[in-house]
């Protein structure tokens, strides 16, 4: 390289520097100049020298924005993308930088700083407060604001820590001083639902993917999400709930409490599962309406999904649930606790709906959708082959269509086997919505025995409080309370089933 080409890319890196007096734009084409000028083949041995140079300033937490979007860049379009051990490429630079500079640490750190800095700078506006979108457009610390300083931090920390060729992974005490400065004291509720998404489970081709390591889930989730003081159970949100939801399955599977299939959907193997104390604990106190379903939702599937091996103890299970339900009405009524009451109801119907195979989505958010794209599906009972045409709704759900097949042919919910494309389809997939499964028909029953032991016509909880006096009793009393609208609904769409 000619004493002329070195002199140019030295001032580019100089432009693009906090410290420099152009604006923001012409820092940015520094920038950019600089990472085509790197690219070239040419510039092997300054590649290396700039990838030192831009660790060095996030050590010093100085332009760290620039200098990570630059390694980023760099380590993209100028080495090989192979597990193989070679000079060229990334996992081998990356070893090289991480013996050097500990990036995982280097990066935490980093974050911190910004954080301090920005939170030293927001205590003089006067304006300031956690929903003020104006102020984290502005750049109020270094060249870039504050949205896009907090947005490459945490991408860059992700392609470090996900790199497939090069192990690097968030420790114990990085997980809790990431999740001080982005949930506990976030300085934007932006901050917040960004990090909450950030570290919550990913959809993939294969298996889900997660941020943190497997061998630090149990501290994460027993820590940090099972803690009161560093997850507000009764200010939570959505994202938070999601996130909390995310490393339930993944604790429970991995500890071998739940068996986990397609979409996270699972079934219950012990009784004894993580978490099932904060579940009842976040259903006791959360505000969040939206949340609250969520909740409930989850409570409700972990008594309704349960493993083969648990067959024989279905029944009880359901009962005792049931009753702990009419035991939230009980206390609620003596107490004149109409959140409680409320609650307590809300939980039963939702059992009772998710009993016959009826989706809460499909009940709520696609209510409107329920006659839009209806379709006549084709269903056939083998081995008679006798045919059905059944309309349903591409947003309706599995569990939906299930239900109508019974009707139609006049069988209970448990006494056919659903199939399509030559498969199965099992009752943990029924809350996928039609247009989500990707098919139409034919659909194909088998009629099976049911079991008398489990979900058979013989049963259902329904049963439990129609055949109670004292649960009977209860209800009536509850409808002279200030909740008798929610008392009336329930009774009259939950009377006891004729036939069961």
């Amino acid at each position: 390289m000619k004493e002329s080409d070195f002199y140019c890319v030295t001032l580019l890196w100089e432009l693009l520097l906090d410290d420099s007096n152009v604006n923001t734009h012409i820092a940015e084409l520094a920038l950019n100049a600089l990472s085509s000028i790197l690219k070239e083949r040419a510039c092997q041995k300054l590649k290396r020298l700039y990838l030192y140079k831009c660790f060095e300033k996030l050590k010093q937490h100085e332009s760290v924005s620039q200098c990570i979007n630059l390694v980023h860049f760099i380590l993209n379009n100028a080495y090989f993308n192979t597990q193989l051990d070679h000079e060229n490429a990334i996992g081998t630079i990356l070893k090289e930088l991480d013996k050097q500079f500990s990036i995982v640490e280097s990066i935490v750190a980093d974050m911190e700083s910004y954080h301090g800095k920005v939170k030293a700078v927001l205590s003089s506006q006067k304006d300031y407060n956690k929903a003020n979108i104006a102020l984290r457009d502005k750049p109020l610390v270094g060249k870039y604001n504050y949205h896009i300083n907090f947005n490459n931090r945490l991408v860059f920390l992700e392609f470090m820590i996900t790199y497939p060729y090069y192990v690097m992974s968030l420790s114990e005490k990085h997980i809790e001083r990431l999740w001080h400065i982005n949930v506990v004291d976030a300085l934007f509720d932006f901050d917040n639902v960004f990090f909450l998404k950030w570290i919550s489970r990913r959809p993939g081709t294969g298996e889900p993917m997660f941020v943190v390591d497997k061998k630090e889930v149990p501290y994460f989730f027993n820590e940090i999400l099972c803690n009161k003081n560093k997850l507000d159970y009764q200010h939570l949100t959505h994202d938070g709930f999601f996130c909390f939801d995310s490393y339930f399955r993944l604790i429970n599977q991995l500890d071998e409490k739940f068996k986990v299939g397609k979409s996270s959907n699972f079934k219950v193997v012990d009784l004894d599962f993580h978490g099932k104390k904060q579940l009842w604990d976040m259903f006791m106190v959360c505000e969040n309406r939206e949340t609250l379903d969520s909740i409930v939702n989850l409570i409700v599937e972990c008594h309704l999904k349960l493993d083969e091996s648990l067959s024989e103890k279905k029944t009880q299970i359901w009962e005792d649930f049931t009753s702990k339900c009419m035991g939230f009405l009980k206390e609620g009524n003596e107490k004149k606790n109409d959140k409680l009451i409320d609650r307590g109801v809300l939980l039963l119907m939702r059992f009772f709906d998710k009993f016959e195979g009826k989706s809460d989505h499909e009940s709520r958010a696609v209510e409107q959708y329920r006659y839009m794209h209806p379709i006549n599906v084709i269903v056939i009972l083998k081995p008679t082959n006798t045919p059905k045409t059944i309309q349903i709704s591409y947003f309706q759900t599995l569990g939906t269509l299930r239900k109508k097949i019974a009707e139609a042919f006049g069988l209970g919910i448990n006494e056919f086997k659903l199939h399509a494309k030559g498969n199965v389809i099992e009752r943990d997939e029924d809350e996928l919505q039609i247009n989500q499964y990707g098919y139409s028909g034919p659909f194909v029953i088998h009629r099976v025995q049911a079991a008398a032991t489990t979900e058979s016509t013989s049963f259902h909880p329904k049963s439990i409080v129609s055949s109670s006096p004292q649960y009977i009793d209860l209800l009536f009393s509850l409808l002279s309370s200030d909740n008798a609208g929610t008392i009336i609904i329930f009774i009259q769409k939950y009377s006891p089933p004729t036939s069961l």
